[in-house]
């Protein structure tokens, strides 16, 4: 074997070992950190049970209106009540009343008419209650976007 062609061979045996060991790495951190994350992202973790938040790209809503007609709810595997408020730059358009498990809401009504155009700066702020004792658990944000059309 030329040295180039040994070189060559070291050389690939020493990434194969690095992307080895950093997947190995990367594989325990992942499952250690995951609880966390999985908590951040999906609201609250309670022993085996999580709670499902929903997730939504966009919404579309009227322009110039109170009245709105959407689909928020609240997935039917949870164990608890959700409030839910949505927010545009800061400042909640609305906020649900307690929303039981496998309930949904479709006729909101928003504190301020919107004109017509993309809104980036929009999120759901998910807050989420025990069904017996109404104990606040944990809470999500989550992003999206509104869609104003007249």
């Amino acid at each position: 074997m030329t040295k180039r062609k040994a070189a060559a061979f070291a050389a690939a045996l020493l990434a194969a070992a690095a992307v080895f060991g950093l997947s190995f790495f990367g594989a325990r951190m992942g499952a250690a950190g995951s609880g966390a994350a999985q908590a951040k992202a999906t609201g609250d973790e309670i022993g085996t049970r999580s709670i499902a938040i929903p997730g939504f790209e966009a919404i579309q809503l009227k322009a110039g209106q109170h009245e709105q007609s959407v689909s928020f709810y609240n997935p039917a595997g949870n164990s608890c009540y959700f409030q839910l408020a949505l927010i545009l730059e800061g400042e909640e358009l609305f906020t649900s009343d307690m929303i039981a498990p496998g309930e949904e809401l479709h006729d909101i009504c928003i504190t301020q008419p919107l004109s017509a155009g993309v809104y980036y700066d929009a999120r759901i702020r998910y807050r989420s209650f025990d069904l017996d004792s109404m104990e606040e658990l944990n809470g999500a944000e989550v992003v999206t976007i509104l869609e104003v059309e007249t």
